[in-house]
């Protein structure tokens, strides 16, 4: 009952707050001597794993110079070694006015939830971003890379989520263990004491039969 009200209470507080994605700090640190420089014809990634279902967008540290112009192409894909997207979002260089983390929103991941993703920018355009980064250690999970080779670096992203997904994957497992209590409690109780009284049934059965023979002896 514990996990039950556990559950309602975080479904109470997602509605009541009026969100629709949940934002989590995977790798939120900047180290100013490793920033990656993206150029046109050059791509910088990272790995990691999503930690939930509904994966929905990711935000990245992001620092134009004065010369930018064109857009950032954001790739979705599976694993390095894939060539195909899951998705494919762009955001445009005039908006990266400051610097700091920007969204990339994605179409809803419903089968994230603990998946290997791998993301990769494109500069379709001219100038320099700057893509924040720290140390390898900064996260366990994945690594950045550059030009789709991996380095002792993490960049600094945020995953987000959908929180109808989440609350839909929160019930679903919720049922799944309730489905999987009652198959144990059958089998762990009713199947032995339904056993347990057959027996006794054969075992009185059987000595019924043998008072009968006896008295008619």
């Amino acid at each position: 009952m514990g996990f039950l009200r556990s559950v309602m209470l975080l479904v109470v507080i997602f509605f009541l707050a009026g969100c629709s994605s949940l934002i989590d700090s995977d790798q939120p640190h900047v180290v100013p001597d490793m920033v990656v420089n993206l150029k046109p014809g050059d791509t910088v990634g990272q790995t990691f794993v999503a930690r939930h279902g509904g994966l929905n967008g990711i935000s990245l540290w992001l620092e134009a110079d004065n010369s930018a112009r064109g857009q950032l192409i954001l790739h979705l894909r599976v694993d390095p070694n894939v060539d195909s997207d899951i998705d494919k979002v762009s955001l445009s260089l005039e908006k990266l006015d400051v610097p700091g983390f920007y969204h990339f929103p994605l179409q809803i991941d419903d089968s994230s939830h603990n998946a290997y993703r791998y993301i990769f920018l494109e500069l379709q355009g001219t100038g320099l971003v700057s893509v924040g980064a720290a140390p390898g250690e900064t996260y366990i999970d994945g690594a950045a890379y550059f030009n789709h080779e991996p380095r002792d670096a993490q960049l600094a992203f945020q995953l987000s989520y959908d929180i109808g997904a989440i609350v839909s994957e929160i019930i679903r497992s919720f049922v799944y263990d309730g489905v999987m209590i009652l198959i144990l409690s059958i089998l762990l109780y009713v199947v032995p004491g339904y056993a347990i009284i057959l027996i006794f049934f054969q075992k009185k059965a059987f000595s019924n039969i043998v008072k009968r023979i006896q008295h008619e002896q």
